[in-house]
């Protein structure tokens, strides 16, 4: 049954919603069960019906995560027009007015996805926070590195935005001195090197299909096997100690990741899996050797 509280204009409803989750009074689970019996949108969702492989050019980003993963879905996690209508919601503690007054909240606020680029890509590999399939071809320094290299040697071409806003085809040659930045919209730039204060080009394009020829699908770096060996050795550290935790999740995975090639997606399922096996609950039970928030 809805509650009655709520106004009856969606406009109104839609914001009073959004309030009482980012104010902790609602989960969001509870505000899109009010929000679809009232038939609005839900709130987070994903856009439906668009496929990065019927596109003829990729954004320096999309092409990265080809690189990288090798799957549609990698590339259209990172497409623009893909980004706009993906919303989700973050968790967060704030401070928000009351009543004149300011109090700490806690709860979760609907945000919209943000532009992808090759620094966010890089930025959330450093943080382990990539998001994609678990399999990977290359890191993301890599995948950049070979893409330059491909660019340098000419088996690549790239279309761009010059600083006169005229599409030109960017020289072969001038990629060795190219360097990728992100401006205060979080879109790609490229500038020279001597130059990095002055963008050269904007809106780079590459070839979908010459991509996809240079970097073909195989056997990702990171095999089922790997996974294997992270996921036995973990059981063997839990059956030690089932009843204690005796190592943190992280530690563990900085081990994991200096020993295997694997991503962090890899070690959080060989992580739970382990768990599940051995029936070590304390590895994670909640206390004071985590501080995560929840997600």
């Amino acid at each position: 049954m809805i509650e009655n509280q709520y106004p009856s204009d969606p406009f109104d409803l839609r914001n009073a919603l959004l309030d009482d989750v980012l104010r902790g009074r609602k989960t969001p689970d509870e505000a899109e069960e009010i929000a679809k019996q009232k038939g609005l949108t839900p709130f987070a969702r994903k856009p439906s019906g668009l496929n990065p492989m019927n596109e003829v050019s990729w954004s320096l980003a999309m092409t990265v995560a080809w690189i990288v993963w090798r799957t549609p879905d990698a590339v259209m996690e990172n497409w623009a027009e893909y980004r706009e209508e993906w919303w989700y919601w973050f968790w967060q503690r704030i401070r928000l007015p009351r009543d004149g007054d300011w109090e700490i909240v806690e709860g979760y606020e609907l945000r919209q996805s943000k532009p992808a680029t090759l620094f966010s890509l890089m930025l959330s590999e450093a943080t382990d926070e990539v998001n994609g399939p678990a399999n990977t071809f290359a890191t993301v320094k890599e995948a950049r590195e070979a893409l330059w290299k491909a660019l340098e040697a000419g088996k690549l071409s790239a279309s761009a935005t010059n600083r006169d806003g005229v599409p030109v085809l960017i020289p072969a040659h001038e990629w060795s001195y190219l360097v990728a930045s992100a401006d205060g919209n979080l879109e790609d730039q490229l500038r020279f090197q001597s130059l990095s204060s002055r963008v050269e080009y904007t809106d780079a394009k590459f070839s979908r299909e010459a991509v996809c020829r240079l970097w073909e699908v195989s056997r990702p770096r990171q095999s089922i096997a790997s996974e294997n060996n992270v996921q036995a050795w973990l059981e063997s550290i839990m059956r030690a100690s089932p009843d204690r935790a005796t190592r943190t999740k992280s530690d563990l995975w900085l081990e994991a990741r200096e020993r295997h090639s694997l991503s962090r997606r890899s070690f959080d399922r060989a992580y739970a899996e382990s768990v599940k096996a051995t029936g070590a609950a304390s590895w994670v039970a909640p206390g004071p050797r985590s501080k995560a928030r929840p997600k």
